[in-house]
């Protein structure tokens, strides 16, 4: 068996392989591993501004090769790099996309087609008759080539001359409308870089018009129509990365347009970064403080109130966006926002009376209703940032749902973490200071646990605070599963749940692409699951999701590290630690001064 780890980039499988530890073969059944996302079998035939090729011819040659793309942002043809051909899972299950032009598409499920109007539809959704972004190409009298696709912003045909897209692809950048690229051997076939050139209109006329008499196009792009989708067994399965566009075009044996036509592909499974980078614009909506105020009594208005923060987060993202910042330029092109959640589990007990596994069975009526209240919610983020987006002239944001780890932001009221089940109820929470700090003492003589100086950091101690979670305070701990309780397979099912009900916001059309990916570690203990038994679980789910994180959980004293900053404790020795702490005329460090505009108009509502 091989494995898979799907990122936007390329890392050679020999030197995975190279790094990959015999516990992990031997875990997972393997013998190799294999870099980023599934795609489309080898057979496939994609357009190379060197001719045809199949993925396997690519990937055996390696390094980059040119290619035709369509850009999602204009909607138009251009020519772009493809670099590291490569396999990218062996024996995947696939499915046969069979289109009206007779071309036959073998690819995974989640692969990734254009509709007509620009839209990502997997090939598991395809329905028959429907239409998927085509492309098309055809030679002049004189040789030269022009690609065509249907601009559906202006509801109107666009032609563009394949060796002007080669130069701008080489320049980087796009050429005034009134210089000309030339051929300089007048040979309108041979798109070498070495035979292009740049000329004003006049010198192009007085060079090249003894070969430009007629010019003629022979035939337009037709709408390619699915005809079927079936289960097509398994196959070893290819990808590439485009940069900048992220698609490529899959070309039809015989074309029926031109003397080249096919469809547009996407990259499968990437959420792309541009190289020049950008930004991660995250916000997390606690669904527990809508329904308890700061003073523990209920919220009777508290689903209006989520709502309500759920669009003013989606408003506030996308205006972020519109600052100056150094990653403009792919601030633009995306409009990306990521609005996530945190402290789900004790919204669940609070709203609806639900464990964790009773979120499990989406089945129930309680489940069925918080389930539902989740996927309303992510669709009032996506429609929001959408129309407001819209509002100030912006691109809808390529993605508006995601789920980060929110390690820092959930500690501040010690709620769960992201999606995380809580990985202790009490526990002791070890901050790092300087040997020398005078609050090491303050906080020594009140009673606090020192310990130190480190022998890992030197000059360092550290001070551990008695922390009781939220979810202890508020659930009787007979119904609490923290992530040491929870089984391997509750965890796959867990984050298959969110992503059905807040990344693909329940799965209505039009929001099947709206989110990116939930952050999760999924813990286990090693002496309860076999190695036998987590190669079988990890067999059997590891494909159903769409990224996930494994981690053996370590015990109390066992850890390889001189400190976790966690250190889970019993509730009778939090008790005991707090009743030992003098916390006479402790004020807190951050008050509303703090948070206050000097103007007050920015201020931050204490009620």
């Amino acid at each position: 068996m091989s494995a898979l780890i799907g990122f936007d980039g390329y890392q050679p499988s020999d030197l995975a392989n190279q790094h990959m530890t015999q516990v992990v073969k031997r875990a997972m059944d393997m013998d190799s591993v294999a870099i980023t996302n599934p795609c489309v079998t080898g057979d496939t035939v994609i357009a190379t501004t060197s001719g045809p090729k199949t993925f396997a011819e690519l990937a055996e040659a390696g390094g980059k090769v040119e290619v035709y793309s369509w850009d999602p942002e204009t909607k138009l043809p251009v020519v772009r790099w493809m670099r590291a051909p490569r396999v990218t899972r062996l024996d995947a299950e696939i499915v046969e996309v069979a289109f009206d032009s007779g071309l036959r598409v073998r690819c995974t499920p989640d692969h990734n087609f254009y509709s007509f109007r620009g839209n990502k539809v997997m090939a598991k959704d395809l329905k028959p008759g429907s239409s998927v972004r085509a492309f098309s190409a055809s030679r002049d009298s004189s040789g030269h080539e022009r690609v065509h696709a249907w601009d559906s912003t202006r509801g109107a045909a666009v032609h563009q001359w394949t060796h002007r897209m080669i130069y701008e692809n080489r320049l980087g950048t796009n050429l005034e409308d009134d210089v000309i690229v030339a051929h300089l051997n007048q040979d309108g076939s041979d798109n070498s870089i070495e035979n292009l050139m740049l000329m004003t209109d006049l010198q192009h006329r007085r060079y090249d018009m003894p070969m430009r008499q007629a010019r003629g196009m022979d035939g337009h792009c037709p709408n390619h129509k699915v005809v079927s989708i079936s289960p097509a067994g398994n196959a070893d399965v290819y990808n590439g990365t485009v940069d900048g566009s992220h698609t490529y075009i899959i070309l039809d044996q015989d074309p029926v347009s031109g003397h080249m036509s096919g469809i547009v592909s996407a990259n499968c499974g990437e959420i792309p970064l541009a190289i020049w980078g950008g930004f991660c614009l995250l916000l997390d909506l606690v669904p527990y403080h809508a329904l308890v105020y700061a003073d523990g009594a209920l919220n009777p208005n508290w689903v209006v109130d989520l709502q309500k923060a759920a669009r003013e987060g989606a408003r506030f993202l996308v205006r972020t966006n519109l600052m100056r910042s150094l990653y403009k330029r792919e601030v633009d092109r995306t409009n990306r926002i990521g609005v996530g959640l945190t402290g789900i589990h004790e919204f669940a007990w609070g709203a609806f009376g639900l464990t964790f596994r009773d979120l499990l069975d989406e089945r129930g009526y309680q489940q069925s209703r918080f389930w539902d209240l989740i996927a309303q919610t992510a669709r009032i983020v996506v429609d929001t940032g959408r129309e407001y987006s819209r509002s100030l002239g912006l691109q809808d944001p390529d993605t508006s749902l995601t789920i980060k780890p929110s390690g820092t932001v959930s500690k501040l009221w010690a709620l769960t973490e992201g999606w995380h089940l809580p990985a202790y109820l009490w526990y002791l929470r070890w901050v790092q200071f300087r040997e020398d700090d005078p609050l090491v003492k303050t906080y020594r003589d009140r009673g606090y646990p020192v310990r130190g100086p480190l022998k890992t950091y030197q000059g360092t101690v550290i001070v551990g605070f008695p922390t009781r979670t939220t979810l202890a305070e508020i659930m009787p701990a007979d119904k609490i599963i923290t992530a040491g309780d929870a089984t391997m397979e509750e965890q796959f099912e867990w984050v298959r749940l969110c992503e059905k009900y807040w990344l693909s916001a329940g799965g209505e059309p039009g929001y099947e692409t709206v989110g990116g990916q939930v952050s999760y570690t999924l813990k286990y203990d090693p002496d309860k699951v076999s190695m036998d038994e987590f190669a079988r679980i990890m067999k059997e789910n590891v494909n159903t999701v769409r990224a996930i994180s494994v981690m053996p959980s370590e015990k109390g004293g066992e850890s390889s590290y001189e400190y976790l900053p966690e250190e889970p404790i019993t509730a009778e020795r939090y008790d005991e630690l707090v009743a030992g702490i003098d916390r006479s005329d402790l004020t807190e460090g951050i008050d509303e001064a703090h948070v206050m505009c000097d103007s007050g108009a920015c201020g931050t509502d204490f009620k």
